[in-house]
């Protein structure tokens, strides 16, 4: 079994490989602020961002399943993604070139790769 090194190092290289198709991204996460029991409300709510490469699979067909039954329905787009310092989630969002996606679904090839349904 290759070790995580060489997996990443292979990641890496076929999205340098990829060229302009790659492109810069950030994966934006919000959530909503701990309820403050003191005020009866919700404290302010935390974004986090992280800069990341994306490649959006303009060949993948609607309703393909991917992995672990992961399908990109109508209106939806499959996306790789590699880089980003946290995993993506269903709820996060992805922005690219100036627009903003919405993760609707994620799987995970080790912790390294990260295929994503946006819409």
């Amino acid at each position: 079994m290759p070790r995580r090194a060489d997996l990443a190092a292979t990641v890496a290289r076929l999205f340098a490989a990829a060229g302009d198709l790659a492109q810069a991204a950030t994966l934006i996460r919000s959530e909503p602020g701990v309820y403050d029991p003191a005020t009866g409300a919700a404290g302010m709510p935390t974004t986090n961002a992280s800069s990341c490469t994306v490649l959006f699979d303009q060949a993948a067909r609607p309703r393909f399943s991917l992995l672990d039954g992961l399908e990109a329905g109508p209106g939806e787009q499959m996306a790789w993604l590699h880089g980003a310092t946290f995993a993506p989630r269903a709820g996060d969002r992805l922005a690219v070139g100036g627009s903003s996606r919405v993760v609707n679904a994620v799987g995970n090839l080790h912790d390294l790769l990260f295929v994503l349904v946006c819409k």
